[in-house]
């Protein structure tokens, strides 16, 4: 089985080249299974100099898989940049990670190897972040979030933005057209998968999280996060109407 493992990159300069490393152990412990892997990384947007770290001729390490970068020329939403790359990658299987290297990469082996052995392209297979050490405000929000899509969409999961996910990606165009350019991404993902009639299986994986500079809250923190709520009721109705 191949997978192409998507990962949305948006200013992570001073992380993209442990990322790199982390593909390079996922690529290398994979060699003599049954499993193959290529990488897509999206620029999305990026107005540091992530991209300037990663010149592909020169990273001799994972030279031996197949490495492929795209770019958006402007950054309209994490939701946006892994649509870009969905739409490359239809009728592939494919696996969305961060780019930011808060999940173990023994983690996500484990998760690869149970969504081959499982063998079905009607299971999308997900993270569930745990032993979190993030700040209890985002973690309680998260929660509620979860619960909100749950609501909305008849869905039922336990950490909606729980990454990794890898799912035969066979979306139309038109799917993707109606998934949320933003951070509500991945609970439209989840609710058009379902709507499709196919499973959903979660799995805990450990999550870290830098707690420098992320403690405290703010008055922009708290707009954006009434923004991602008001995004994520029209978006369901949206996709309700649609379909």
């Amino acid at each position: 089985m191949n997978v192409t493992i998507l990962v949305p990159c948006y200013n992570e300069s001073e992380e993209i080249l442990e990322l790199v490393h982390l593909l390079h152990r996922l690529n290398m412990a994979l060699t003599h299974q049954n499993l193959s892997l290529d990488f897509l990384l999206v620029d999305n947007g990026c107005t540091d100099d992530t991209f300037n770290k990663l010149d592909i001729e020169k990273i001799s390490h994972i030279s031996c898989c197949h490495l492929q970068t795209i770019r958006v020329a402007e950054n309209i939403g994490y939701g946006y940049g892994v649509k870009s790359a969905l739409e490359l990658t239809h009728g592939k299987t494919v696996c969305i990670l961060p780019a930011d290297g808060k999940y173990d990469s023994l983690d996500i082996l484990n998760l690869l190897q149970t969504y081959a052995e499982l063998s079905s392209q009607n299971v999308l297979v997900k993270g569930v972040r745990s032993n979190r050490n993030d700040p209890k405000v985002i973690q309680i929000l998260s929660l509620f979030y979860t619960k909100l899509v749950n609501a909305l969409t008849g869905i039922r999961v336990r950490d909606v933005n729980g990454l990794p996910k890898i799912f035969h990606n066979d979306f139309t165009f038109r799917e993707i057209q109606l998934m949320s350019n933003t951070a509500c991404l991945d609970a439209t993902l989840l609710f058009l998968w379902a709507r499709k009639g196919r499973i959903i299986k979660e799995f805990p994986l450990t999550f870290t999280q830098n707690l420098e500079g992320n403690a405290s809250w703010s008055g922009k923190r708290t707009i954006t996060t009434i923004k991602i709520f008001q995004e994520l009721v029209r978006t369901t109705l949206r996709i309700r109407i649609a379909l």
